[in-house]
């Protein structure tokens, strides 16, 4: 390999690292305000599960809390929703794989004409915002290693 060979080589796997690390920057910085916007959601959710709901455990209307509940655990970062009241109603939906570690817990209370009323914990995964991060980071390691290897046979 002559001098110019190394000198163009050695400029071209700097460019590369230089790509693969500013790639990565830029994959942290978007994978945070993904997770920043999935705390918006949840906010959101938090001021709506309360409006109706809290009526609705008042009346103790299972069939309204049901159908609200079901709405909600349709949203696929939502992995379990339950609610809890202080008379007995219990209603529980849950996925059933999920990894426990990679939620985040979103309590609501409830509360009408100043009587608590109960709680209800929605569950929210984040593991759809690291898989989005994973896999695209996995197609810039591909594209390295392909350039990288274009370079060998040259």
């Amino acid at each position: 390999m002559n001098f110019t060979s190394k000198i163009i080589t050695s400029i071209i796997l700097i460019n590369l690292v230089f790509v693969f690390f500013v790639t990565n920057y830029v994959l942290k910085k978007e994978q945070r305000a993904e997770l920043n916007r999935l705390n918006e959601v949840i906010k959101q959710d938090k001021k709506v599960l309360y409006k109706i709901n809290s009526s609705a455990l008042y009346d103790l209307d299972v069939y309204t809390l049901n159908t609200n509940l079901k709405t909600f655990f349709n949203n696929e970062n939502i992995v379990k929703i339950e609610i809890r009241d202080n008379i007995g109603i219990h209603l529980n939906f849950e996925d059933d794989k999920y990894n426990k570690k990679d939620t985040i817990k979103s309590v609501i209370k409830l509360d009408y004409n100043n009587e608590k009323l109960g709680f209800i914990n929605v569950y929210y995964t984040k593991t759809l915002i690291n898989k989005q991060y994973d896999e695209f980071k996995k197609e810039v390691l591909f594209f390295y290693n392909r350039s990288t290897r274009l370079w060998e046979f040259n």
